[in-house]
């Protein structure tokens, strides 16, 4: 039998382990989206809602992602 992962070697390789996540994307009131074409490079804001399940609140979580300033 082997390891699944590699440990780290002396010269300081290693394995990175790849999580994916679906996510749900939207560009609610966003006109121009229609010239958005795959391959496209974007600059991207993340935000996560946590719902309270006790009071109905929903809550952001700040992941210190960069927001564009305009």
């Amino acid at each position: 039998m082997f390891p699944a992962v590699e440990p780290e070697s002396a010269t300081g390789n290693f394995t990175r382990i790849v999580q994916r996540l679906p996510v749900d994307i939207r560009f609610a009131g966003q006109p121009e989206v229609r010239h958005l074409r795959m391959g496209m490079a974007v600059e991207t804001r993340i935000e996560i809602h946590f719902a309270d399940i006790i009071g109905g609140e929903t809550r952001t979580a700040n992941l210190g992602v960069k927001e564009a300033v305009e």
